[in-house]
């Protein structure tokens, strides 16, 4: 998974085997998240975080033909 915020920054960051990713201590602002995977396809997120949010996201993968 890729994701950068809009206040600067930018992480790359491979998921373990069941695909579940917990990111803590996020700085409030706006964010852009995606993941890929060879087999299961592409997908992405944009979300805003206010701060102190404990909410679950899900990023959708979808193959492209």
């Amino acid at each position: 998974m890729r994701g950068s915020g809009s206040k600067g920054g930018s992480f790359e960051l491979v998921t373990p085997s069941d695909g579940l990713l917990k990111l803590r201590n996020l700085m409030p602002g706006h964010y852009r998240f995606s993941a890929s995977h060879e087999l299961f396809g592409e997908g992405r997120l944009e979300r805003r975080f206010e701060g102190g949010e404990d909410d679950v996201e899900v990023i959708t993968l979808v193959q492209r033909p």
